[in-house]
């Protein structure tokens, strides 16, 4: 039995790499709530068990950590702004969300989170 707390973890871009984290979450027995722009990846959430919400802003709110998982670095300065509401450069926001130390390790087997 995993002596790690149920968190409810916040994934934004539910595509190859944030699906899979989010299901790998669900395995673990996390709560997971997500975002994507895509109605097909946020339906593929719901049925893993997960909760769509949305907007970016929703999943922040709900979520106990968060995770990106967005293909290009201008979308992940637009989302830090729709989060934080302040203006940030693209690797900055990738920084802050790939640098270990964060508080996401640990969560799930096999998860890595230092991308």
């Amino acid at each position: 039995m995993s002596t790690t707390p149920r968190r409810r973890i916040g994934i934004i871009g539910l595509g190859i790499m944030g699906g899979a984290m989010a299901r790998a979450l669900l395995a673990a027995g996390h709560e997971v709530v997500g975002h994507d722009i895509d109605p097909r990846r946020m339906r593929e959430l719901q049925k893993s068990g997960g909760h769509p919400l949305p907007n970016v802003a929703a999943v922040a709110r709900k979520a106990d950590a968060l995770i990106t998982a967005l293909p290009f670095p201008q979308r992940r300065g637009a989302v830090f702004f729709q989060v934080h509401g302040q203006h940030i450069g693209p690797d900055a926001a990738h920084h802050r969300a790939a640098h270990p130390g964060h508080g996401l390790e640990g969560l799930a087997p096999g998860l890595q989170v230092d991308a």
